[in-house]
Parts: C-alpha cells; sequence; structure tokens
C-alpha cells in the first residue's frame, strides 16, 4: 500500500510545496516590501523553472529566436498546465493573506492583483536557506533574461514568452 501511495503522489499538487515556490518567486523576484505585479504570472513561472530543459526553451522564446514544432508543442504544455494550476495558486495566495505573510492589492492601474511579501523574521531566515539555492539560480535564469519581471503586468509576460503565436491569442 505504501508505494501506491507514493505512486499516486504529484509533487504539484502539494500545498506546502506550491506555498514554498510563491514565497521564493516573489522574494527573488521582488523582495520584501516590495510589490510583484499581477500574480497570474506565478503559475508560468512555476512550470518554466520545473526543470532546466524548459528553461532552455524559455530563454530560446525570450531571445527571440525560431522554435521547431516540439518547441512550440512544450511551450503550449507549459501553457496549459500554468492554467491548471492557477486555482490551487490562488487559493494558496489567499491563504497566505490571511496568514499575514504575504499583502493582496488591488492595482488600479494595471487592473489586475499585486502580492507583496511581509517581512517577518521567520520567513526571512527560511527563504535565505540554502536549501533554496538551486531555485534562486533557477529564477535568475528567468529574472535575468526578463528584466523587471516583477513589474510586468500578465499580458506583458505572456506576449514576451509567447509573442504573436496561437498561445498568445487563446487569452482574447
Amino acid at each position: 500500500m505504501d508505494s501506491k501511495k507514493r505512486m499516486m503522489f504529484v509533487l504539484d499538487e502539494d500545498y506546502y510545496f506550491v506555498t514554498i515556490k510563491i514565497l521564493t518567486i516573489i522574494y527573488f523576484i521582488a523582495g520584501f516590501n516590495k510589490t510583484f505585479v499581477d500574480y497570474r504570472k506565478i503559475p508560468f513561472i512555476i512550470e518554466l523553472d520545473r526543470d532546466s530543459k524548459r528553461l532552455k526553451l524559455y530563454e530560446k522564446a525570450i531571445s527571440g529566436k525560431s522554435l521547431n514544432i516540439f518547441e512550440h508543442e512544450e511551450l503550449t504544455s507549459i501553457y496549459c498546465s500554468a492554467n491548471l494550476n492557477f486555482a490551487m495558486i490562488e487559493r494558496v495566495i489567499y491563504f497566505l493573506d490571511k496568514q499575514n505573510i504575504i499583502r493582496v492589492s488591488k492595482n488600479n492601474r494595471f487592473g489586475c492583483i499585486d502580492l507583496e511579501l511581509v517581512r517577518k523574521a521567520e520567513i526571512k531566515d527560511l527563504l535565505e536557506d540554502d536549501i533554496f539555492s538551486a531555485e534562486y539560480k533557477n529564477l535568475n535564469v528567468i529574472k535575468n533574461n526578463m528584466n523587471r519581471i516583477a513589474t510586468y503586468k500578465f499580458e506583458t509576460f505572456i506576449s514576451k514568452i509567447y509573442g504573436k503565436n496561437e498561445v498568445a491569442k487563446w487569452e482574447d
């Protein structure tokens, strides 16, 4: 029975895992008491951060290099997976807001919801631990290839990755 439970466990559906991913993304990309504009980017960043193959694809897509059909298919898969995980990520974000770990606020200028990591000593100690060094290395790839990622609204973020292909048109 124990092996069956392990086979049925999906790491991406673990609320603790998703909570840590959200906190590390906000901390590394925006920092404490700084605004992370439009929380809808988070599921996409989580999907891009999943493995080095996706990070390389992200770098290629951002640079404007031509993608082959398999790479387009992988980008579409990333897009679909991010949208499927959106509801769970949204629940975690609102839970973190209720716990006063992050602050959720409406951005009237862009018409979106912004996040801000509230400074707490325990959270700072956790997020600065060396266990997240690999995570921060991956997030650094994402951040360095898209300057000011924390301030982009969702539509700008998606258009920079997907350009004018079919995935970007799904949002319209």
